[in-house]
Formats: structure tokens, C-alpha cells, sequence
């Protein structure tokens, strides 16, 4: 509400909207000719004083010549206080006016998120940053200065913090006094805590040596963590018992497991870091931070073709320009590989080790530290044919990315490393055959012995061969340099499967 009395400021502020509103150019830019409607709202926004009622008093000091008295702050939250992303945040600043500023002063608003990146651009939102900037103003007036601000629906951080100021190209007005402020010129309003919809899991510490054999029967696989369930990606439905994926880790390494139903599996890709994300694949990406650079993806297909690259910022490395030594996997598919028998999935066991990840060598891991990371499973619904399309695709995300790209690292879930879990003992060993009984005293043949001895029984026929189709021909292998590729036998037991070179 307009005070009854109109100051000398204020006619003054209202002289030179005028102005503005008959076209002339003050400012740096060019600002585009009012409606009368903005007009009158700007007009309110110019007051003699800040509400008595003002929600959040700050008292920043600018230099001396701004002063941020406080704000109001409207924003859907959740039962639990916290802001909801997706909605629009409606913050009005109340600034006031201690000595004039010169020609080409701007306020700023920066929106950031844990990680202190700047998610929403927010310096020029509102009638006052668009048509009435700091260097019109006039000593002793205080504004209104009103933005709305749509918090992103993939804002993806638990905190959300407001950051303002004035700046002149290179320049901000600094803080002179002991308001909140982050020693560069900004003052900082929050954190804020936001609705977080990331999944995070807790992952056990192994001291035991696994064998990277793709079968998943050590019994520290009985304790891992198990990733809560996947969906269709970007932001499908839950995949359901189609996709299930367990973490372990050591002081050297990173375990994880795909077990994954797929009635086609496919895969033509034979060389390390071929493309063999546009087929079957399973897919591991690690960033310690979340700030989506210096990041790695890991990836194995159902071949056994492995791929690793690190990523400066999202899509850019070359796989070829990355080898991560000791990187290992196996594959134990429960079918056979492009042809059309019909399959019923695979299952892979990875090994990812530590100090190949340059980022990560001077902080490797400890019980308690949270890295982000993201787990994805590919799978292509038919054979590739010469000169057809390519048969489509389907992608299942442990964290879903709620749009197209895997690389979106905001939507990395949250991996925390743990304490050793109790394993289960291994089971005990086989027990040893029984020795031949001794034969009884005296029973043992003599000369001149003339008894005949019973006739042993014919010996028994050698098994008939299994039925043709109890079994599966064993996969065709990697190739050396590869990784070995096991063949779970059906019961009865067959002849073990060949091993890679």
C-alpha cells in the first residue's frame, strides 16, 4: 500500500518512470515500453519505508549505499517444511537507497544448490531488475523489488540457497558488516531444505577376495547392499523383478552385480570400447562430488565386451584415451547371444578398481564418505538386420534421470561407504571318499586253491547322453584380452564349458 504522504524521493522515482514509460533509454539496456499496468504495479513497489510486518529482517550494508533490509519468501512445501521442486518461488527483497549508485548498476539473484552451482537465472525476473534498476534510484527510497522464480523440477539437492547483491560488470557492491555473506559480494539467504527424491544406499565394506567369475556365490554377495528398485527410464514405471543390481566394496575395489531377465539377448560388439551402449549393456557411472566433472562410466555387455571412459563434464571423453587397469567383469548368460532361441537373461560381475580413478586417488573411500553414482541396464528388442532400422531400444536407471540422457549427473543417486558387514561362513568343503574295505581274514586266494570265485555281475552300460536340448551350447567366447564368459549347466550336469584363452 502507497503511504499517504508522497515523499520527495518518490516523486522523483515516479518523474522518472515516466520517462521510462515514453521510451527513454537511462539504463545500459534498452528495457522494452511499459504497460500502464506494470506501470502502476511498478509505482507500488517504491515506498517510503519497509513493512512493519516484513517476514525476514537482514540489515545487509552494501558499501554503504544499499542496504537489504529483509525479504518475504513464498513457496509450496512438503509436510516436512521442505520446498517442493517444480513450483514457483515468490521472493519480494526490500532495498533501500543510501547514496545513488552510477549508470549500469544491476541487482542479482543467484538460486544454487548444494554444490553451490547457479540453477536458475534469476537477474533480471521482475519489473523492478527489468525497468527500474539500482542506478535510477534515489537516496532514501526503499523498493520492492518482487521476483518469481520456478525452483527446476530437477533441482536434485537437499538445500537451496538465495544469493543477492549488485554487480557493475567485474564488480559487487561488498558486505560491510556481519550480515550473512559469502566474502564475495552476496548475500546469502538459507539453505532451505527441498523435497529430495534421489535414492541413496548404505554399502558394505568385504574383506574377502572374490572371484570375478559372474556367478555370484561368494557369501559376501549375501550381505551387499541391494539397489532399490530400478525404473524405465528417463521416468517410467518400476522395472520390477527384471533388474536387480548389488554393491560391495574394499579398500581396493568396487563390486557390483547385474542380475537381469531379458528373453533376447544381443549383442554383435567384439573389441573393447566398441559403442556397445546402442545394444545390451549394463552400465556403472561414478562421481565423487555430483558436480558432473572428471567423471567415469564402466559399462559390460552380455558378450563380455568391456568399455570405461572419463568424462571431463558430461559427454566429453574419448574411451580410447582411458584403460582403468584391474578393470574386470564376467558374464554368466542364461541363454545364447544373437540368435533367436529365446533367452532368459544374464547375469554380470564387475570389479572396478580405486586407484585407475585418477580423481579419486588422493580421497580414495572410508567408511562414512558419499559418492554419487548412477546404474543403468540396456536392452535392445531385436536382432540389428543389414539395411533395416535399428530395433528399439529400452533403458531401466537405478535413479531415474527424468529426461534422455543417462549423463545427467543431478540425478546420481547417493552410494555411502560402510562399515564391514558379518559375512555367512562358506560352506564346508566336500566330504573325502570313503577308503576300499580291507577283505576279510583268511579270504584271500592260496595256492592250490581250487574254489571257484563268484562271477562278478556284467558291468553296467555307460550313461545314455543327455537328450539333445537338455543343455545350451556354451556361448561363443571373448576374445583374448577380454573377459572369461562362464556357462551356467543345466542339470544333469554336462561336460564343463570350455574357458577363453
Amino acid at each position: 500500500m502507497e503511504s499517504s504522504t508522497m515523499t520527495a524521493p518518490k516523486f522523483l522515482a515516479l518523474t522518472l518512470l515516466a520517462t521510462l514509460g515514453a521510451g527513454s533509454c537511462i539504463c545500459v539496456e534498452r528495457p522494452r515500453r511499459m504497460t500502464d499496468d506494470e506501470r502502476a504495479k511498478l509505482q507500488a513497489q517504491i515506498l517510503a519505508e519497509a513493512p512493519a510486518n516484513l517476514q525476514h529482517r537482514v540489515g545487509a550494508d552494501l558499501d554503504g549505499r544499499l542496504e537489504l533490509v529483509g525479504y518475504d519468501l513464498q513457496v509450496e512445501r512438503d509436510a516436512q517444511g521442505r520446498i517442493v521442486p517444480g513450483r514457483t518461488l515468490t521472493v519480494t527483497w526490500y532495498w533501500k537507497c543510501k547514496e545513488p549508485l552510477e549508470e549500469g548498476w544491476r541487482l542479482f539473484t543467484h538460486v544454487a544448490d548444494d554444490t553451490g552451482t547457479n540453477r536458475v537465472p534469476g537477474d533480471d525476473v521482475g519489473l523492478v531488475r527489468q525497468h527500474y534498476p539500482p542506478s535510477l534510484w534515489r537516496a532514501g527510497e526503499v523498493i520492492a523489488d518482487q521476483q518469481q522464480l520456478v525452483v527446476p523440477a530437477d533441482f536434485n539437492s537437499k538445500n537451496l540457497t538465495l544469493y543477492v547483491g549488485a554487480w557493475f560488470g567485474p564488480h559487487r557492491l561488498p558486505i560491510r558488516n556481519d550480515a550473512p555473506n559469502d566474502g564475495a559480494g552476496r548475500v546469502r539467504i538459507g539453505p532451505f531444505p527441498v523435497r529430495y527424491d534421489l535414492p541413496s544406499a548404505t554399502v558394505p565394506q568385504t574383506s574377502s577376495v572374490l572371484t570375478i567369475d559372474g556367478r555370484l556365490d561368494e557369501p559376501a554377495w549375501q550381505v551387499a547392499a541391494t539397489l532399490s528398485p530400478f525404473v524405465q527410464a528417463p521416468d517410467g514405471p518400476p522395472a520390477g523383478d527384471r533388474v536387480r543390481a548389488r554393491v560391495l566394496w574394499s579398500r581396493q575395489y568396487l563390486y557390483v552385480a547385474f542380475e537381469v531377465q531379458d528373453p533376447l539377448l544381443v549383442s554383435q560388439f567384439t573389441q573393447r570400447d566398441d559403442p556397445i551402449y546402442t545394444q545390451d549393456a549394463v552400465e556403472v557411472f561414478l562421481d565423487e562430488d555430483g558436480d558432473g566433472k572428471n567423471y567415469y562410466e564402466f559399462e559390460v555387455s552380455p558378450s563380455g565386451v568391456l568399455f570405461d571412459v572419463a568424462l571431463s563434464e558430461p559427454r566429453k571423453g574419448e574411451a580410447s584415451a582411458f584403460t582403468a587397469a584391474e578393470f574386470r567383469a564376467a558374464v554368466a548368460p542364461d541363454g545364447t547371444v544373437n540368435d533367436d532361441v529365446p533367452d532368459r537373461g544374464y547375469t554380470v560381475e564387475i570389479q572396478i578398481p580405486f586407484l585407475a580413478l585418477a580423481k579419486f586417488q588422493q580421497r580414495p573411500p572410508r567408511p562414512g564418505s558419499t559418492w554419487r553414482a548412477n546404474f543403468y541396464v540396456l536392452d535392445i528388442t531385436g536382432l540389428p538386420q543389414p539395411g533395416a532400422p535399428a530395433p528399439a531400444q529400452t533403458g531401466f536407471a537405478w535413479s531415474a534421470p527424468k529426461k534422455p540422457d543417462f549423463h545427467e549427473y543431478r540425478r546420481f543417486g547417493e552410494l555411502t561407504f560402510g562399515e564391514p558387514a558379518a559375512e555367512p561362513a562358506p560352506p564346508p568343503p566336500p566330504p573325502e571318499p570313503a577308503a576300499p574295505a580291507e577283505p576279510p581274514p583268511g579270504d584271500a586266494d592260496t595256492p592250490g586253491d581250487t574254489d571257484q570265485e563268484t562271477p562278478q555281475a556284467a558291468a553296467e552300460p555307460a550313461a545314455a547322453p543327455a537328450a539333445p536340448g537338455t543343455t545350451r551350447a556354451p556361448m561363443r567366447m571373448a576374445p583374448p584380452g577380454a573377459l572369461q564368459v562362464l556357462v551356467q549347466p543345466a542339470s544333469p550336469p554336462a561336460a564343463p564349458p570350455p574357458t577363453s584363452p
